[in-house]
């Protein structure tokens, strides 16, 4: 943000190792670092003051030589750690904590406390990003829910609103001054009593706060006022207010006294925006919305953990599933998991998800099966399965997860293929599981990370990579303290409490060496021996190694997820994963609506985090599952008929699958339900026949009129 506003101003960012690890991460670091910034990995002892300027002092390393440099400006990044009081919440709920204070989650249900009924979700159980907490907090409500059982489909009522005569109050918030010390409130007040329509004009000191709300309520319904402006700030909540009322908020914190001088003018300005909030609501359109039936029913395409967790945890609210595994097994790469980096048997786990989700009746299993065909709309999607040698199956489904997974990259470089001593790391924990390597008969083993990730063809992390070097370096370490292992690295990116077991490592005695992107290890076969050749940074000298074994930790490439996307009408990101809604507080939806995301289809992700995910995308499926129909939201959008030449340019244009051609009155039509009221419809209609409801042309230019 620095760079952008100001591109002429030094800015140095000082750090150890660059965790760019989640998605897009690694890609945003790179357009930061075409802006210009600095980017210094070292770790600085301490920050002085020159106090004859002021300015501080920062002694670090560039080009081989240390030097100090003076900064008007200094921000630490600090970590995350438990409130001070949060270990006597605990106490008092019962709750166990870990070692750094952090609630303790289970094993395998990373939002599941020690005590059952109790639900953990963000950086309560460890430091998280946005888009994490996000996730467990949708998860921990679904677990939540699901302690109820099955519930009964909600029934929505549309009701239909009936012409009144317009009659309006307007309710003024001083925010203690904040917004009266900008803005003159008692000229507003005598400006408002002369609009035409206006019954009440009132100041009120803290609008926002619930008992003012449910006084204003009662006012309006004595005075028999059918409309509301109330000018504010955006923090009010209008849960106390009847449907039957109109409602118009009006921001004069941010709009007016935050951005503005005060005087005259302001007042002004905070005149004609009541006004015109009074005029959007005096020719708002009166409308019957159109309800959309929902099926009771989920299609979850992949078999793997994350279909797996999602299929339970949506037949446990009560709903059918269509499971569907286009191979010949569930369990996807979890099979490929012998032990892990934390506690826990993922082969156990395996089994018992799979016995679990075989019993349960509510959930049908489609092997050996792909999806060939979608269309319908959210609640009501009409999906077409082709089980191999068997005739197209046709289902309805009210939702649709996504948890197809992710692949392994067979690596095309470092001898793999060429050379037997050279192994990935999931076929290293394959034959340590199965006693063909034994690592007491092992001197010395080799890791490269980062292996067809990190560079111009994968821009990203793959995020597991490094847990599953540290998982099977501590596991030869175990069995054999003598053996030596060298991992060789780019980023190690142990965030969390993954920092535990790098320390471990590194007090177990694994050499860790760093690598450039330009300087990659060279790697030779000869005479029966492998030779690895590396240079190391910070030394500027060239290692020579002679491992027994070289293994790669290949990137997690995603799968054949093009022609899905097609078929379901969803996006990809630009690395081939599907592309959510929004990354951090829509991190499990699809833009279209009903359609849901969930484990390495949605990026490379942990076991737990994969876990996470499918119970979020469960629980918001199971949120549209849960009615009966869908109604829609107020701003929607409609279409002339006599104006519509069934161009279908809104069609291809709306992002919600929210409109369709009538082909027998070769025009477009609106599902309501589905609709967003984003008005890309009405940009792209080229005889103007596209508009929206909640705002139309009569609301706009009134406001027009009344604004210049």
């Amino acid at each position: 943000m620095i760079k952008q506003k100001y591109s002429d101003m030094e800015v140095y960012f000082f750090f150890m190792d660059l965790r760019a690890f989640g998605k897009g991460f690694y890609r945003y670091y790179e357009r930061v670092a075409k802006l210009g910034l600095n980017f210094v990995r070292c770790r600085l002892p301490a920050v002085a003051q020159n106090f004859r300027n002021k300015n501080l002092l920062l002694t670090f390393e560039e080009g081989n030589r240390l030097v100090t440099k003076e900064f008007e400006l200094v921000i630490l990044s600090v970590g995350q750690t438990p409130p001070s009081e949060f270990s006597q919440l605990a106490q008092s709920l019962g709750l166990e904590l870990n070692q750094w204070g952090f609630c303790k989650a289970k094993e395998f249900s990373p939002v599941e406390t020690s005590r059952e009924g109790v639900f953990v979700c963000g950086s309560a159980s460890g430091p998280k990003d946005i888009s994490m907490t996000s996730t467990e907090a949708i998860a921990a409500a679904g677990q939540a829910l699901s302690l109820l059982g099955p519930l009964k489909p909600l029934k929505s009522e549309a009701k239909q609103s009936v012409e009144k005569e317009f009659r309006a109050a307007v309710y003024l918030c001083n925010c203690r001054g904040e917004i009266g010390q900008a803005v003159n409130l008692s000229e507003v007040v005598e400006f408002a009593q002369q609009l035409p329509g206006v019954a009440e004009v009132k100041e009120v000191d803290l609008l926002c706060q619930p008992e003012a709300m449910e006084k204003v309520e009662s006012r309006a319904r004595e005075r028999g006022v059918s409309s509301l402006v109330l000018a504010a700030c955006p923090a009010l909540t209008l849960t106390a207010i009847g449907e039957e009322i109109r409602v118009e908020v009006v921001n004069f914190r941010e709009e007016l006294a935050w951005s503005h001088r005060g005087g005259r003018l302001t007042t002004e300005r905070a005149q004609k925006l009541i006004a015109m909030a009074l005029n959007k609501l005096r020719f708002k359109e009166e409308w019957l919305p159109s309800a959309l039936p929902v099926a009771q029913r989920a299609l979850v395409i992949g078999g793997g953990l994350a279909g797996l967790i999602a299929s339970l945890s949506l037949a446990k609210r009560g709903f059918e599933v269509e499971l569907v595994e286009k191979s010949s097994q569930l369990g996807g790469h979890l099979r490929n998991l012998h032990y892990l980096l934390e506690e826990g048997d993922p082969q156990a786990l395996l089994r018992e998800l799979i016995e679990e989700v075989e019993a349960q009746n509510l959930i049908h299993i489609w092997k050996e099966t792909e999806v060939i065909r979608v269309t319908g709309h959210a609640g009501d999607f009409k999906v077409t399965l082709k089980p191999k040698g068997a005739d197209e199956r046709l289902l309805q489904v009210g939702a649709i997860i996504v948890a197809t997974g992710a692949e392994e990259l067979r690596p095309t470089e470092y001898l793999y293929g060429q050379a037997k001593q050279v192994l990935t790391q999931r076929e290293l924990e394959e034959r340590l599981a199965t006693g063909k390597i034994k690592p007491e008969e092992l001197k010395s083993v080799v890791m490269i990370q980062c292996v067809g990730s990190l560079d111009d063809q994968r821009p990203y992390c793959s995020r597991v990579c490094c847990s599953q070097a540290l998982k099977n370096a501590l596991h030869l370490l175990q069995h054999n303290p003598a053996v030596q292992v060298t991992i060789l690295y780019r980023e190690m990116m142990t965030y969390g409490f993954g920092e535990e077991y790098f320390t471990q490592a590194r007090q177990a005695g694994v050499d860790f060496i760093r690598y450039e992107p330009g300087q990659k290890p060279k790697v030779s076969y000869q005479k029966g021996k492998l030779e690895v050749r590396v240079r190391e940074p910070i030394l500027g000298g060239e290692i020579v190694l002679q491992p027994e074994l070289l293994v790669l930790s290949p990137a997690i490439v995603p799968g054949e997820n093009a022609s899905l996307a097609k078929i379901l009408g969803v996006e990809l990101a630009e690395d081939g994963f599907f592309k959510e809604a929004e990354p951090k507080f829509r991190p499990v939806d699809f833009v279209k609506e009903g359609i849901y995301l969930c484990g390495m289809a949605h990026s490379p992700q942990h076991v737990t985090e994969t876990i996470v995910q499918a119970q979020a995308a469960a629980a918001r499926a199971a949120a549209l599952l849960l009615r009966s129909e869908l109604i829609p939201s107020k701003m929607v959008s409609a279409v002339d008929e006599r104006w519509c030449m069934g161009c279908e340019l809104c069609v291809k244009a709306c992002p919600y699958d929210a409109r369709y051609r009538d082909v027998e009155k070769g025009v477009v039509k609106v599902r309501e339900a589905l609709c967003h009221g984003c008005g890309t419809c009405v940009a792209v209609c080229p005889s103007g026949a596209a508009r929206l409801k909640e705002l139309g042309s009569k609301q706009i230019i009134s406001m027009l009129d009344v604004a210049v």
